[in-house]
């Protein structure tokens, strides 16, 4: 039954794909609700394989002996790497956005903000965040994701050139 199941939500993709090969357009929240079925089966796996147990498979299944065993074994670690870290994305994504504000520099050196609520937020190194930045090259505005960094001074990891000073940002559960 689980099986079919499965079945059924691959053809459902396929169809969805079909369309977007045939010149068809699908709704963004579309593949994203298709995409969040199949993290039900990626978390599924990684539970079954004990991989979550510590990241890797010696628990539940018998060591490499053959170096066709290290290059299978070894391919599905960086495979299982791979699915955590979607995992994760989609987890991220599917948290609700609680508060949003503008970063102002404070007395301290650090980026923060107040929310409409009193709630006070800070960044300090190594802190994710979420921000709307002005991407010249689409020339449009564009919601990204990275982590706020410090040398001499806050910056954004692979955005250094982004003034952290009234930049809009939000924060997700």
């Amino acid at each position: 039954m689980n099986y079919e199941k499965n079945y059924n939500l691959f053809l459902e993709s396929l169809y969805n794909i079909k369309m977007i090969m045939r010149g068809g357009k699908m709704k963004l929240d579309d593949l994203l609700k298709d995409v969040f079925k199949f993290q039900k089966e990626i978390e599924k796996l990684m539970m079954i394989s004990t991989y979550l147990d510590g990241h890797d498979f010696e628990n539940k299944y018998d060591f490499p002996n053959t170096a066709e065993e290290y290059l299978i074994y070894d391919n599905l670690m960086m495979a299982f790497e791979k699915l955590e870290d979607i995992n994760n994305t989609l987890n991220y994504l599917r948290q609700p956005i609680i508060s949003r504000g503008v970063l102002i520099k404070k007395t301290n050196g650090r980026y923060g903000f107040t929310d409409k609520n009193g709630e006070e937020y800070e960044y300090t190194c190594g802190r994710g965040i979420e921000f709307k930045y002005f991407d010249e090259f689409d020339d449009k505005y564009k919601w990204a994701i990275s982590s706020v960094e410090f040398n001499n001074n806050y910056y954004i990891k692979h955005y250094k050139k982004i003034d952290m000073n009234n930049l809009e940002v939000r924060i997700r559960e």
